[in-house]
């Protein structure tokens, strides 16, 4: 009984940590900046914003073969590397590399949809106030990070908590059709582990305890969102 905790907090644990960890600062940054890039309305913005939303019309096993077509031995990717001279990979079956690449395709199917949604709450940022500050001479990195984020910070938060919650328990679909897991343990999840304990190897007892340890994360994780990305003005 005293080997089973250990294994989920030195193998899966910190698989999960580092997906969320790394990945979801990353997606809400890039999200952001794509939102502000929207609502400055370039030419075509209209039509960005569909192709934007398409990525999490697509379904899992369909986003799934598409990463494994890039990312396997002979796949696109390797195939571009090679056409340069230089050495492919193995991405998914690498310790090293499959973790990142479960994370890209995390950050693939999550960018855009929450663009979508952060465009929406900054298109409400009066223009004429934005137009006064670059009369002033503030530049778009300024009026980014110094009027745009401020005002949408309460609802960045929103997203990022949805993101964060996905990342958590829905992870499992992507780790089956791409890693199931592997190497080793380098991508198994807490969310893959609560499907292989329970459905492969039928230990239900070990799969409802780290389903709880789950809920717990989820509701630590969300308290600290709501923290950190609470309103300010």
């Amino acid at each position: 009984m005293t080997g089973r905790p250990t294994t989920i907090w030195s193998a899966e644990f910190p698989a999960a940590a580092q997906k969320i960890v790394v990945g979801l600062p990353v997606m809400v940054l890039l999200a952001f900046l794509l939102a502000f890039y929207v609502v400055q309305k370039p030419r075509g913005h209209k039509v960005l914003r569909y192709l934007l939303f398409i990525p999490a019309l697509i379904s899992a096993p369909a986003t799934a073969m598409v990463f494994y077509a890039m990312l396997n031995p002979d796949g696109l990717l390797n195939g571009v590397l090679r056409s340069l001279g230089l050495d492919g990979n193995a991405w998914l079956a690498d310790p090293s590399t499959a973790l990142g690449a479960l994370i890209a395709v995390e950050l693939w199917s999550g960018i855009g949809y929450s663009a979508v949604l952060i465009a929406s709450r900054l298109d409400s940022v009066d223009t004429e106030i934005v137009q006064a500050a670059r009369i002033d001479g503030a530049g778009d990195w300024r009026i980014a990070w110094g009027m745009y984020w401020p005002i949408a910070r309460d609802f960045i938060g929103v997203v990022t908590m949805l993101q964060f919650l996905s990342m958590l328990f829905n992870s499992a679909q992507t780790v089956l059709l791409l890693t199931q897991g592997g190497p080793g343990t380098a991508t198994t999840t807490l969310s893959y582990l609560v499907y292989r304990k329970a459905f492969v190897e039928t230990d239900l007892g070990y799969s409802q305890a780290v389903g709880i340890v789950l809920f717990v994360l989820g509701l630590l994780g969300m308290g600290a969102i709501r923290r950190v990305l609470r309103a300010t003005h």
